[in-house]
């Protein structure tokens, strides 16, 4: 672990940064902005997307330079972080799918996650209504006049533009009360970790009837594991995927045989009966995750604290926490019936950590270099913070030029456009402009997502992307108006699914497989150390001829 707990990481006196920033681009959607923007280090945009929507809350950018952002489609119910849908937007602003789950009894709000298979996970409110909560032991005299629980749905695109609902869990089916003995659900709250309490926390049911108020989702594909924040509850919990969604409802079924009761909870023992106010840790926390395979600190779980109420002073902090996890994807309790660890490994924040607090929002990030990336949601203020505490880069956030600020939450990316463009610019081609290219996302060949994307081409022609080793200048090349500039060996893209046909926009992609690479040989797969060479040839039928965008130099 390359992390030292050094309290909370502020080290007075400290002038200089002891490491650099984590070379990229930071995505992100302000909270009143109809469109989401990629920014260098310096700020600059390098990407945006344009939208109808604000934010409802989270955006993501898919490996392959796709935006996966939630939508606010209106007041909806619940609380704050209204949404209501889901949409798939290429790197060149195109939509690829969109998806409503809203209605008078559903409504999806705050984070998604993506997942390896194309799928989504999201978390929404659905209306159980006091009567029922009363029923299943709630406390009449805190029911509310609305009662909204949570769920969590998986949403599979159809390939036609649309998606639909493979698998859900629902948090009212996993219940304990200790105050009805003749309910089935009946128990101690501390002899039922698995369970969750339903008339915790004690007092009236929060604003618009949000009993638990889930803001974070995460997802672990090599665990099949969920984990979601319930900022109501101050805690995160973990679920099992492996289960079918009739066995989601239950308490058997799954690799873990639990069914969808929880495997894991931390933040909060109060929550299930054991503890005071005094054994919390977690303060209306967000943005719970996994840090993925190959950062440091991998398999632990970071959160965004926001410290609401936190002893000694509200503050914000990225705490990382080492869950107690068994080889069968289990969770051990403490001797004392409480989920460890006792405390967090790191809680990392700014060197002044009273300047950075957020009552809201917020999110953070583990870095490849080991820093932590953390954003103050409140006013979109973005800070990373090395392994020795020292703040190595900051950003406000610009947009919208006037009003408001704030920022759910940003995510760092390795990718975005990658490699060097040249041969600029290409010939004028019959729009009147030239065509371009751009290569996106990752230049690690073992992860398989770069993404060839020209634009500014004639509407309707077709086309396909080269490759070479080597660069070169061959002007009117096969006599074309446009200049080759690749060499040694070309290869051709060219295969059934690969020639295009411009779409309205004037643009054309390509997610390539660098194990398959086409060559006059025969394919073959690209490695760590080469530098490829890519451009696009495409017809352009009112010129009577064919042209060439610029080429794009990419060292894997």
């Amino acid at each position: 672990m390359l992390f030292r707990t050094l309290g909370l990481f502020a080290l007075s006196g400290l002038a200089l940064a002891q490491s650099t920033p984590q070379p990229g681009i930071t995505v992100y959607q302000p909270g009143a902005s109809t469109t989401a923007y990629a920014v260098d280090l310096a700020g600059n945009v390098v990407n945006t997307w344009p939208g109808t929507t604000t934010p409802g809350s989270a955006v993501y950018m898919a490996p392959n330079g796709d935006l996966v952002r939630t939508k606010n489609l209106g007041p909806g119910i619940g609380g704050g972080g209204a949404g209501g849908g889901l949409e798939r937007v290429s790197w060149d602003g195109q939509l690829l799918w969109d998806f409503s789950y809203d209605s008078a009894t559903v409504h999806a709000h705050h984070d998604i996650a993506l997942m390896p298979n194309g799928n989504v996970l999201m978390i929404a409110w659905e209306d159980i209504g006091p009567t029922l909560a009363i029923a299943a032991g709630r406390d009449p005299s805190t029911a509310g006049t609305d009662f909204w629980s949570e769920h969590i749905i998986e949403v599979e695109p159809d390939g036609n533009g649309g998606a639909s609902v493979v698998w859900e869990w629902h948090a009212f089916d996993h219940l304990v009360q200790k105050r009805d003995p003749n309910l089935p659900n009946y128990d101690l709250p501390e002899n039922r970790p698995e369970r969750i309490h339903i008339n915790y926390p004690v007092g009236n049911v929060g604003s618009g009837g949000d009993w638990l108020h889930f803001n974070g989702i995460d997802y672990n594909a090599e665990l099949d594991q969920i984990v979601v924040s319930s900022r109501t509850m101050n805690e995160v919990w973990i679920l099992d995927h492996s289960t079918t969604t009739l066995e989601a409802a239950g308490s058997t079924g799954g690799l873990r045989g639990r069914g969808g009761d929880l495997l894991y909870r931390w933040g909060n023992p109060e929550a299930y009966g054991l503890g005071a106010i005094a054994d919390r840790q977690l303060y209306g926390q967000h943005d719970c995750q996994w840090i993925a395979a190959g950062l440091p600190g991998a398999g632990h779980l970071l959160v965004f604290n926001n410290g609401s109420g936190r002893p000694g002073g509200n503050y914000s902090s990225a705490d990382e926490i080492v869950p107690p996890i068994n080889s069968g994807g289990t969770y051990d309790l403490l001797p004392q019936g409480t989920y460890g660890p006792s405390a967090a490994l790191a809680s990392i924040t700014h060197p002044s950590p009273m300047t950075f607090y957020s009552a809201n929002t917020s999110g953070c990030q583990r870095l490849a270099n080991g820093n932590t990336m953390l954003v103050r949601g409140d006013m979109g203020f973005f800070i990373e913070i090395d392994p020795m505490g020292a703040l190595v880069w900051s950003f406000q956030n610009p947009f919208p030029a006037q009003g408001i600020k704030r920022t759910f939450k940003g995510r760092r990316h390795d990718g975005g456009v990658v490699g060097l463009a040249y041969c600029n610019p290409a010939e004028v081609n019959s729009t009147g402009v030239s065509g371009t290219l751009q290569a996106v996302g990752s230049v690690v060949p073992s992860e398989n997502s770069l993404t060839l994307w020209a634009e500014h081409l004639p509407q309707g022609e077709f086309g396909f992307f080269l490759n070479g080793t080597g660069n070169s200048v061959t002007p009117m090349a096969g006599g074309s108006a446009g200049t080759l500039c690749l060499s040694n060996s070309i290869g051709r893209y060219n295969g059934i699914a690969q020639v295009f046909q411009v779409g309205a926009p004037g643009t054309a992609s390509l997610a390539l497989d660098l194990g398959n690479t086409p060559t006059p040989g025969g394919p073959v797969a690209v490695s760590a150390g080469q530098t490829w060479y890519f451009q696009c040839w495409y017809r352009d039928t009112p010129a009577m001829t064919s042209n060439f965008t610029n080429a794009v130099e990419v060292a894997f």
